[in-house]
């Protein structure tokens, strides 16, 4: 085999091995939780796991802010702390589910 023909296999074994982990890492467990979750409604997105090859970090923060939404009335005035919150609740999770009212 000359020099050339084993540079290319090689090049081409490697592009065929990134191909498969791209789709066996990121593809397929994107199209499985799309298909599976795909007539939920966009809170129940957000308070869901999230993919396998990206889980949702911020469902816990997205489950209690709801429930503060609910026992909030539309006119409430709601103080938050500063973005350094003990339980490590992300400042854009909080807005994005509590505004707009």
């Amino acid at each position: 085999m000359s020099k050339k023909k084993w540079v290319q296999s090689v090049i081409w074994g490697v592009v065929f091995l990134n191909f498969v982990v791209i789709v066996r890492v990121f593809i397929i467990p994107r199209t499985n939780f799309i298909t599976s979750h795909f007539q939920e409604h966009r809170d129940a997105l957000r308070e869901s796991s999230g993919p396998l090859d990206m889980p949702n970090q911020y469902a816990h923060t997205y489950r209690i802010m709801k429930q503060v939404r609910e026992m909030a009335n539309e006119g409430a005035l709601l103080l938050l702390p500063p973005d350094d919150w003990e339980f490590g609740s992300p400042r854009s999770a909080v807005i994005q589910t509590l505004y707009p009212r």
